[in-house]
């Protein structure tokens, strides 16, 4: 497959919210990226700062080009909103090797703190460690990332804080906006999640994560009136 091709499908997919098959097209293809095309990475990973793998082959682009200490962070970056064991361990060994001439930031070392204990099941220290990182670096989106995954389901106030922040620092994370719109039904909310889905379907009409949201928020309304209720009790 032809290196521009590759890279207009990618950024297809990510559009169209198909982060998964796009993930699994640069795994298949591993095709080389050159340093002039690392503001692609930047707009990939706003579409999906949850995706390990964005990080690692901007890594390795970076490490080409001698910027081991760039690579070191996305690395971390990577290992935080890693979605297995396993690829945290691939990104790990490559951290060890990158970034052994420097000391990473005392954010990044936290937030490696935070990565193993998600690995140990240990959610409490893992919240801990990230909302220590978030004050020591506010400014980096996959912190929120991976503290709005730590709340996932909770529907919390902290949930509801973790994806604003995130989506404040990455706008086009259309699942992440999605999830909020989720959170704010979850806590009974269902004016600020029509609110956000509706703001999304007005910039991705197109949005089918939005609009199988659209359609669950419909159905907390309906499930909200007094026909709703009256159907549940008979």
């Amino acid at each position: 497959m032809r290196h521009n091709h590759t890279i207009e499908l990618v950024e297809k997919l990510l559009l169209d919210g198909k982060v998964e098959q796009a993930t699994k097209l640069l795994e298949r293809i591993r095709i080389d990226f050159k340093p002039g095309e690392m503001q692609l990475f930047d707009r990939w990973i706003a579409m999906a700062p949850n995706n390990e793998l964005l990080f690692e082959v901007r890594a390795l682009v970076e490490n080409e080009a001698g910027q081991d200490e760039s690579a070191a962070l996305d690395l971390v970056r990577g290992i935080l909103v890693a979605r297995s064991g396993e690829a945290s361990s691939e990104l790990t060994v490559l951290l060890m090797r990158i970034g052994q001439n420097f000391r990473l930031p005392d954010w990044a070392r936290t937030a490696l703190e935070a990565a193993s204990a998600r690995l140990g099941r240990d959610l409490e220290a893992e919240k801990k460690h990230l909302l220590a990182a978030i004050r020591m670096a506010p400014e980096e989106a996959t912190l929120f990332v991976a503290l709005a995954r730590n709340q996932r389901g909770s529907s919390s106030d902290l949930e509801i804080f973790a994806l604003r922040n995130a989506l404040e620092l990455v706008p086009d994370w259309i699942e992440g906006e999605v999830e909020l719109a989720r959170a704010h039904r979850g806590a009974g909310d269902l004016k600020s999640a029509r609110r956000v889905i509706k703001g999304l379907l007005e910039r991705w009409p197109d949005s089918f994560l939005a609009m199988v949201e659209r359609e669950a928020i419909a159905r907390a309304d309906e499930e909200r009136s007094p026909s709703g209720r009256r159907r549940r009790a008979a």
